[in-house]
Formats: C-alpha cells, sequence, structure tokens
C-alpha cells in the first residue's frame, strides 16, 4: 500500500489554469453564450411537444448524466487498478461530476413534472390494468431524488478528502485555488500520505455508490 501512495502521490494534479488566461475567459464566455441560448431555445419549445422532444431532451440529460457521474468512477478505477498516468486528469473528472449536481436535479424535476404525461405512459393505467408500486410517481421521484442525494453527498466527501494533499502542497495563490481551498481544504491532521491511502477504501464505496444511483435512474 505504501508504494502505491507514493507512486499515486509522485504525478502532479493541476489545480487550475496557469496559462494563457484570455483563452480560459473565452472559452467561458462561448460556453455561457451557448448554455443561455440553449436553454431559452429549449424553454420555448419544448412545453408544448410531443413525446419526441421531450424524449430527446431526456435522452440528452442521461446521457451527460451518465458521463458526468463518471467523473469520480473514473478516479476511484484509476486509484485502485494503479492507473497512476491518468492522475493529471483526476481534478478534470471531479469537477466535471460536481458541476453537473444542479443540472440532475433540475433535469429529473423537469421532466418529471412537465413531461411524464408524454413519456410516463404507464403511470395512468386503463382501468383494469394492474400498476406496480414500484411504478407509481411518488415512488419514481423520490427514488431517484434520494438517490442523487446519496451518490452527490458521497462524491463531495470523496472529492473533498481527493484535493486535500494537493491544497496542502500547494498553499499559495489566490483566485481559484483559494476559493477551492475555502471549500474543500478544511482541518485535517492528516498527512497527504495517509489522506491518498484513505482514498483507496473510500474508493469501493463510491463505485458501489454511483452504481447503485446510476441503476435507480436507469
Amino acid at each position: 500500500m505504501s508504494e502505491a501512495v507514493e507512486n499515486a502521490m509522485a504525478v502532479p494534479v493541476s489545480l487550475g489554469v496557469d496559462a494563457d488566461r484570455s483563452a480560459y475567459t473565452r472559452a467561458r464566455l462561448v460556453l455561457g453564450l451557448v448554455f443561455v441560448v440553449s436553454t431559452a431555445i429549449a424553454a420555448l419549445t419544448l412545453p408544448g411537444d410531443t413525446a419526441g422532444g421531450w424524449g430527446m431532451f431526456t435522452a440528452t440529460w442521461l446521457f451527460l448524466m451518465s458521463v458526468t457521474n463518471f467523473g469520480v468512477a473514473f478516479t476511484a478505477i484509476m486509484r485502485l487498478t494503479g492507473g497512476f498516468w491518468a492522475r493529471p486528469f483526476f481534478r478534470l473528472a471531479e469537477v466535471t461530476t460536481l458541476a453537473f449536481l444542479p443540472f440532475a436535479f433540475i433535469g429529473l424535476l423537469v421532466i418529471f413534472f412537465f413531461a411524464r404525461e408524454q413519456l410516463f405512459f404507464w403511470l395512468s393505467p386503463e382501468p383494469g390494468e394492474h400498476l406496480s408500486p414500484w411504478l407509481g410517481e411518488s415512488k419514481l421521484l423520490w427514488r431517484n431524488l434520494i438517490g442523487f442525494a446519496v451518490f452527490y453527498v458521497t462524491a463531495i466527501l470523496y472529492v473533498r478528502r481527493s484535493v486535500r494533499p494537493d491544497l496542502q502542497a500547494h498553499s499559495e495563490g489566490g483566485g481559484l485555488r483559494a476559493l477551492v481551498r475555502g471549500l474543500f481544504g478544511g482541518q485535517t491532521s492528516r498527512d497527504s500520505e495517509e489522506l491518498t491511502g484513505h482514498l483507496y477504501r473510500w474508493s469501493v464505496g463510491m463505485l458501489l455508490i454511483a452504481g447503485l444511483a446510476s441503476t435507480f435512474l436507469s
């Protein structure tokens, strides 16, 4: 274990963008504009649409959900399998998961409250037809909300432990580093090697919870 921890800590992890900040700012502006335009189009066209439009919206949301949820699963898999080549990508994978958190809950609520009649036809069975309690409206909503909550709380705790060794190694810096350090740094008596070793044990639980949450959603 100690040798694996030392190897994992030998490869640096990026905490921010140090070079070409102007390109980074332009990219954020372009992506922000794309998001605003896409949201406006969806808000104007989807409410009166049939199952086709909502089906495309749901398929896109599910795809993005699956890709982003895999971020923390990716770091957990790489830690457990000794994939140290992937360590520079850990922060990108983790922030991808956490960045989608609000869209996960908002997307689920939008689909459930505005598209369930078009998509979830089995919620309103014909007279005499049997509807499984598992497929009831309240159970459909709450099991997914609870699954999301458990997954994202676990992911936040996992990422919090993941970034601490690097935050301790980079105690200076402002801007993004200061924000990340304030949110995830915390106070801890563990040294970097102990924190990294602790992540190996957390990785197993993180993978199990990610799998269960994705199964409920599917």
